[in-house]
């Protein structure tokens, strides 16, 4: 038995044998590896030469998608129809449109032999004179051949007027309503009756031969009892064969294997010496399809036309004596039916299950599938009144005697409200270690709160390999220390690096909307000010509070108030005056004993812009322990550094021709709008939040601290835009994430972080090019267009000293001199 999930192909929800995918999808995926976006649903898969995916081409058969197939260019995206995958059921092949002509290209031959294949309107009447030609009635054959007459040689004669065929309708219909037979059925039925009277008429009699039936492909006895039935039966004349002998001679037709969809292929095999003997059979018919039934006992429908009882009801009835007593049900009052717990069938058991108590006054039952998708006796053990039933009881009573005794609860349980002695980390090996018979037993609670991680895991469709890796974190954990008071979060993670296939990330998201964690603070701590302190801690002790006391000023806890800079911009001060404090760290043992030449060649160690940095930094650490009274003076006072400026240039027309095309999903093409027609900076895009967006009048709130700028979308970016929201409602429809661009990881994160700027540079990277060089091209070409650098300003939002910067380079001769 395969497992119940949803297949990652065409997203039909079923049994899957075959990992992720179904059987269908992964022969698929194998001949068309090569992904892209099909031309009818809009979603990204593996595509065909056609440009179609998998289920779009199934909808297309399926649902005679017409209107589609007309005009592929102007229809709008098609919704996909989810379909449950049987395992043993086959469906329709997704053979490419080209099957039906010559010609694959979109709109050709092929498409229109399709529309003329399912409307029936239009091209040659359907009536081929090569198909069982009519012969003149009263004829005698000289002798009669083996005819292969499939089913869909139909299709070439379903305009052929046939003497005696509208009597036969309502006859064909009175005999599928006798035998409760489906429609599709009856279709396939009426389908061989034509195909019978077409071969009447070619041999030239008033009546259907009952040999003639024998050559059909399906429905053999029930075409001959609807012919009986209506008096158009011929009684058998020859015994049945799968050769015929000829009228005085020793020549034997036997029936050579046909190709599908031509004419009766006949052998005369002459044998002089040898008498002819029967058994010369052809080969056999494939199987008709399988169909199915309900359960006379649940209802459950379920493959094979021979099954009574589903296996689960097979299952309950064959308990032993006494379990499940044979007699009329309490619920729906149906006799004969094995009863459980207080007198009710299986299938009312079931109901109230699943729906509640309240419904016990109704007699009705749920219907539902039968096989892999039923009910199962083992998952329902206990509540309906089973008991299992071993087909081995002295092969079970031995095992029961080794087997070990059930696990008891853990002695290390912490509980609520106890007081700490004092702090000390905990050994998590010997737990890391401990197989999963060996574990402690789970307390009442305990085991809610892991029944809970399990339906968030489902609810928010977490991937296989993560939800496993935090279930089994959870289980040790509270396997140990409990569920009565709150765990560390240095426990969780402490436990998680001991053991592949544990995992800590999601087990704390998990706990602290349940005020189930104690934050680490260390742990938690901004990322940038952990590096930075890290850096400190590498120099001697005088220098290390020097530059702590730098550090606070910096963040606007100095003497003088002024705004405050983030963690992410001083550690960025840190890295150009590294290899400088490094090489005064060990010529001195403070900053007080710098002078003005130790500033000056720290400056000259590099040129241009960079020891332009240099001298920025150093003076701007040096201003503020003067300002703090930490030196008594300041060694790089009246040092003037000019740096060289550098004008931004434009991208080759060439290689910024399709950055769009390069964006493979909505996510990447809504970046790619917003760097190469709006110029947002890379820094910024991450803290767009979902309420800036606001489609309805076409505009865009870009939020730098107190500042706010206007973005006006065109219809491109407003189509990009609606077309990430409903990507992003779709794959997560319950995150609480503000922001409007999520990812995997921070969609269903508590803490709502913002995504990370990697994620952007492979979109880019594909062209050949970077982030900043598309946005400076961008902001360049609108500076050619105009003068203005107020209109700079108002369209993208920059500062007045960027503006006149892009106004330089893209006029130069406006300038009172040239830039070198």
């Amino acid at each position: 038995m395969g497992r119940i999930r949803q297949c990652t192909g065409c997203l039909g929800w079923g049994d899957l044998r075959h990992g992720r995918e179904c059987q269908g999808c992964a022969a698929w995926r194998k001949q068309h590896p090569e992904p892209g976006l099909c031309i009818r649903c809009r979603h990204e898969a593996h595509v065909n030469t056609d440009g179609l995916c998998r289920a779009c081409l199934h909808a297309i058969r399926v649902e005679l998608d017409v209107e589609w197939v007309e005009s592929p260019e102007t229809s709008a995206a098609r919704d996909r129809q989810l379909m449950m995958v049987f395992y043993g059921l086959p469906r329709q092949p997704a053979q490419p449109l080209k099957k039906y002509g010559r010609r694959t290209t979109v709109g050709g031959r092929d498409r229109l032999r399709w529309l003329e294949h399912q409307r029936g309107l239009a091209g040659p009447v359907r009536d081929d004179p090569e198909v069982c030609p009519p012969a003149i009635k009263g004829q005698v054959a000289l002798f009669t051949v083996q005819r292969y007459l499939p089913l869909k040689i139909v299709r070439r004669i379903l305009n052929r007027p046939l003497a005696g065929y509208d009597e036969l309708v309502p006859v064909m219909a009175a005999y599928a309503a006798e035998h409760s037979y489906s429609k599709p059925w009856l279709r396939q039925l009426q389908q061989m009756i034509r195909l019978s009277l077409a071969v009447r008429d070619a041999d030239g009699l008033d009546l259907v031969a009952e040999e003639a039936l024998d050559d059909l492909q399906y429905y053999r006895q029930p075409a001959a009892d609807v012919l009986r039935r209506a008096g158009m039966l011929a009684p058998r004349l020859q015994p049945r064969t799968g050769a015929r002998k000829l009228k005085g001679s020793s020549a034997v037709v036997v029936e050579a294997p046909p190709r599908a969809g031509s004419r009766t292929s006949v052998t005369v095999r002459n044998d002089f010496r040898k008498e002819w003997k029967p058994g010369v059979k052809t080969p056999p018919p494939p199987p008709p399809p399988p169909s199915g039934r309900s359960c006379e006992d649940c209802g459950a429908w379920i493959l094979g036309v021979r099954r009574t009882y589903c296996q689960s009801c097979r299952t309950w009835r064959s308990a032993r004596a006494g379990l499940h007593p044979i007699g009329k049900c309490e619920r729906c009052r149906r006799p004969g039916m094995p009863l459980g717990q207080d007198s009710l069938c299986r299938a009312c058991l079931i109901h109230l299950r699943n729906h509640g108590p309240d419904t016990a006054a109704d007699g009705s039952t749920q219907l539902w599938f039968g096989g892999v998708f039923g009910h199962k006796l083992r998952v329902l053990d206990g509540e309906l009144g089973y008991q299992p039933v071993s087909s081995h009881p002295a092969r079970d009573r031995a095992a029961s005697a080794i087997r070990p005794p059930q696990q008891p609860v853990s002695p290390h349980l912490v509980a609520a409200g106890q007081e700490t002695l004092f702090g000390m980390t905990r050994d998590w090996t010997p737990a890391a270690r401990q197989r999963d018979h060996e574990r402690f037993r789970l307390t009442a609670g305990a085991q809610q709160l892991l029944n809970e991680l399990i339906e968030l895991s489902r609810n928010q469709q977490w991937e296989e390999v993560p939800r496993s890796e935090a279930i089994r974190t959870l289980k040790v954990l509270l396997a140990w220390i409990g569920s009565d008071a709150p765990i560390h979060e240095e426990d969780v993670h402490n436990l998680a690096q001991l053991r592949p296939g544990l995992s800590a990330k999601r087990v704390v998201q998990f706990l602290e909307p349940r005020g189930m964690i104690i934050p680490d603070a260390e742990r938690r701590k901004d990322p940038d000010l952990r590096t930075i302190e890290q850096l400190i801690a590498g120099y001697p002790e005088t220098i290390a509070d020097e530059l702590t006391v730098w550090v606070k000023v910096m963040r606007g806890e100095g003497r003088r108030e002024h705004a405050a800079r983030s963690y992410h911009s001083i550690r960025r001060y840190f890295y150009p005056v590294g290899p400088i404090l490094d090489d005064w760290a060990t010529r001195v043992t403070s900053l007080r004993e710098i002078t003005n030449e130790d500033v000056k060649k720290a400056i000259k160690t590099r040129d241009g812009n960079p020891g332009r940095l240099i001298h920025i930094v150093l003076r701007n650490l040096f201003r503020a322990l003067k300002q703090e009274r930490v030196i008594f003076r300041d060694p790089s006072r009246g040092l003037i550094f000019g740096g060289i400026q550098i004008l931004p240039d434009s991208v080759p027309s060439d290689r910024l021709q399709g950055v769009l095309d390069h964006a493979n999903n909505p996510f990447e093409r809504l970046i790619v709008v917003l760097v190469a027609v709006h110029a947002l900076v890379g820094t910024t895009i991450p803290t767009l939040l979902l309420k800036d967006l606001d489609l309805g009048a076409g505009r865009l709130t870009v939020r730098r601290g107190s500042w706010r700028h206007t973005v006006f979308l065109d219809d491109l970016s407003h189509q990009v835009a609606a077309d990430w929201l409903t990507e992003r409602h779709r794959r997560w429809p319950g995150t609480t994430n503000p922001h409007l661009l999520v990812s995997q990881q921070s969609a269903m994160h508590t803490g709502h972080p913002p995504i990370s700027t990697s994620m952007f540079d492979h979109v880019f990277r594909r062209a050949g090019l970077t982030m900043q060089q598309v946005r400076q091209d961008r902001i360049l070409y609108e500076a050619r267009e105009t003068t203005d650098p107020l209109h700079l300003m108002r369209v993208f939002g920059i500062s007045d000293g960027t503006a006149m910067r892009y106004i330089t380079a893209a006029h130069p001769e406006r300038t009172s001199k040239l830039p070198r």
